[in-house]
């Protein structure tokens, strides 16, 4: 599986990896980093109009949202899943780059992947992080809960 750009080269294998090269000069293609997350064969990829976001579905059941606003260290958002394994999978944002389509033999499924509105919803659906714990995870660190 291989989404391209002017630019990006975003390719998926059958072990699981993305990778993500460069190819602003396409005789020497450069590879900017690879994503071990899934754990099955990737049939889908999808990268949204503003280049921020990469979408990746695989047979282990799972889309992968990473965002790649520096390609070079991508930083995993969320997994989403539901739909069953996406053996052979169409990935495909809004224009608006806020819903993911995702598309398999028998499912198809869309998500909000608006990367704010899920973060306000973790730490709507979260406690918060009392000090004694933040001391006791984070010892070191100056108090400073995420979502408070």
């Amino acid at each position: 599986m291989t989404f391209a750009s002017n630019t990006l080269i975003v390719t998926g294998s059958t072990t699981g990896l993305v990778s993500l090269w460069d190819v602003h000069d396409p005789t020497k293609p450069s590879a900017l980093s690879t994503i071990s997350r899934h754990t099955g064969t990737v049939a889908g990829l999808a990268v949204q109009q503003r280049g921020e976001l990469l979408a990746s579905a695989a047979d282990d059941g799972t889309i992968r949202l990473t965002t790649i606003r520096d390609p070079a260290r991508p930083v995993e958002i969320t997994a989403l899943q539901g739909g069953g394994p996406y053996d052979s999978a169409a990935l495909a944002f809004s224009p608006d780059g806020g819903t993911l389509a995702a598309a398999s033999v028998n499912t198809f499924v869309l998500w909000s992947v608006d990367v704010s509105a899920i973060l306000g919803r973790l730490c709507t659906d979260s406690n918060t992080i009392t000090e004694a714990d933040w001391d006791r995870y984070l010892p070191g660190f100056e108090y400073d809960p995420p979502c408070a």
